[in-house]
């Protein structure tokens, strides 16, 4: 009777280490492969005071990534941002690299998905020197899932 009682602690301790790992998996990056719309806010910059903006993106992302290089134009200016993006574990990781004229800063968020089909990322605007000079959120929504991915 004890030896039939040790067998069924064993494999109920079986099935709950079972369970525990399957409700622990994470999604595999190409889960969200598909069509993303990002907004990026960032707040106004704390050493020259100019004004907050938002930025949107489109953007595929393909095995969980995405890279596109955009061009904005001023009336006497001329900017270049790279956008880049990743999931890995469960986190999406925006990279957005600026350049105008000899200026170059780098935007960086990071944030855990509230869905399988929305991400929320907070972080910050870096100049050159490593200094962050503005706080940044933004949000990451697919808008069309690739076949076969979690939405």
């Amino acid at each position: 009777m004890a030896m039939l009682r040790s067998a069924a602690r064993h494999a109920g301790l079986g099935a709950l280490a079972c369970c525990l790992a399957m409700g622990s998996a994470q999604a595999a990056p190409a889960d969200y492969d598909g069509e993303w719309q990002f907004v990026l806010a960032c707040g106004p910059n704390a050493v020259t005071r100019a004004a907050g903006y938002t930025m949107r993106q489109e953007a595929t992302l393909a095995e969980g990534r995405f890279s596109d290089t955009r061009l904005l134009r001023g009336d006497r200016w001329q900017q270049t941002d790279r956008w880049e993006a990743e999931v890995v574990d469960g986190q999406m990781r925006l990279t957005v690299t600026s350049q105008r004229g000899n200026s170059n800063w780098e935007t960086r968020l990071t944030g855990a998905a509230t869905h399988d089909w929305r991400f929320a990322l907070t972080g910050g605007l870096l100049l050159s020197d490593g200094r962050e000079v503005r706080e940044c959120t933004a949000t990451a929504h697919m808008v069309t899932p690739a076949p076969a991915s979690l939405a």
